[in-house]
């Protein structure tokens, strides 16, 4: 929890499968009491890489007090687990201050072989 937010929803899937759309919602309340403007960040760390995340949202907007403001994004899923990333900002007349932040993990999802290529012979007894 930060000084004027709280990162109250990181929502991932637990397993994906690598090529696939992952989707990642965000919940960010503010606890000032007047209305504040926040804003989310969001990041995939895999391999010691950080990948930005593409909101599909605003990425920033006014929220009155107690309230949760809620961010969407996207990314396509590697071939190895990822940790998830957010961040919290809230803005004053000074510019945006970072106010915390939210991790998650997802792992790849194992695909079964395929056996469409399958092929047998047989003889009649």
């Amino acid at each position: 929890m930060g000084a004027n937010t709280e990162i109250t929803n990181l929502s991932i899937p637990a397993q994906a499968a690598p090529g696939s759309r992952v989707d990642v919602v965000i919940g960010i309340k503010n606890l000032a009491s007047i209305p504040i403007s926040i804003m989310a960040g969001c990041i995939y760390i895999v391999g010691g890489s950080n990948y930005n995340i593409v909101f599909d949202t605003e990425d920033d907007m006014v929220v009155n007090p107690g309230w949760v403001g809620e961010f969407r994004g996207h990314f396509t899923m590697p071939d190895e687990s990822v940790i998830v990333r957010a961040f919290a900002y809230y803005y004053t007349v000074d510019g945006w201050y970072y106010d915390g932040k939210r991790d998650a993990s997802i792992s790849v999802q194992i695909i079964p072989a395929s056996f469409r290529n399958l092929s047998f012979s047989y003889r009649k007894l």
